[in-house]
């Protein structure tokens, strides 16, 4: 890890280098299987060619410039598999504002970026701008903002409305199509997820490990929580996976209430 760091610090375009993920957030979610989440952050892009130089040499197998979801490295040292992300101090102030100043909802993980950051271990910070973003977000939860966030994705879980979610998973079933059940199914729980964590005044945690994050962080979860989840799981691509949504969607509608 050290070397990386120090790879890092000889790039001039580097301004900033956090750790994330499990690695990254001491004891709050415990898993040996996580990577080594590293963001770099700058103002101007990180050249691939000044990355191969200083990171090739580090590591036993490596794959560098990876741009399927976002500007990526990855390799392998002795420590473990680094996944490197870099992104731009000016999409992710941006992102910061939209959010968590102007209190603007996505469809599903809202506040992932916010809480990247809020658990991310600051490695180095040359000019104390990502220091500085990060304590901006080091406030109470914006009331407004779970609001906004539990408008917009209500709608697409009520089991009362006709031509949503509940009633397009109907219609897959009917039609056989179990990839649009996966689909649908998928889009659904981001948006569960979404209002249960903006209930309980708390960023989204992203994509993996959410039922053990809602145990740890939730004060509030909805009666027989994991037991639902567990049986919408066991659900899918069955002619039961309506049934089990659409209560999930009732117990999660009392606890908002």
């Amino acid at each position: 890890m050290k070397q990386v760091i120090q790879a890092f610090k000889t790039l001039e375009e580097a301004e900033a280098l956090a750790l994330s993920g499990s690695k990254g957030q001491g004891d709050l979610i415990q898993d040996q299987l996580s990577d080594f989440d590293l963001y770099v952050y700058s103002s101007i892009p990180v050249p691939l060619e000044k990355r191969r130089k200083v990171l090739e040499p580090l590591f036993v197998k490596s794959s560098l410039g990876n741009s399927i979801y976002e500007e990526t490295d990855n390799g392998v040292t002795s420590e473990g598999l680094f996944d490197i992300m870099y992104r731009s101090f000016d999409w992710i102030e941006n992102e910061i504002r939209d959010v968590w100043h102007s209190h603007n909802a996505r469809t599903g993980y809202t506040t992932c970026f916010v809480f990247n950051l809020q658990h991310s271990e600051i490695l180095f910070d040359r000019n104390g701008r990502l220091t500085d973003l990060r304590n901006e977000i080091m406030t109470p939860y914006p009331d407004a903002l779970a609001h906004n966030i539990i408008s917009k994705n209500w709608p697409l879980i009520d089991p009362k409305e006709e031509d949503l979610l509940l009633a397009q998973i109907n219609c897959a079933i009917k039609r056989g199509d179990r990839n649009s059940i996966i689909h649908r199914t998928a889009t659904y729980f981001a948006s569960y997820f979404d209002i249960l964590f903006a209930v309980n005044r708390q960023p989204h945690p992203g994509e993996k490990k959410l039922v053990p994050y809602a145990r740890k962080l939730c004060r509030i979860l909805p009666d027989h929580f994991e037991h639902d989840i567990n049986l919408a799981f066991d659900s899918i691509n069955t002619d039961g996976i309506a049934a089990s949504l659409e209560k999930l969607s009732e117990e999660l509608h009392r606890i908002m209430a």
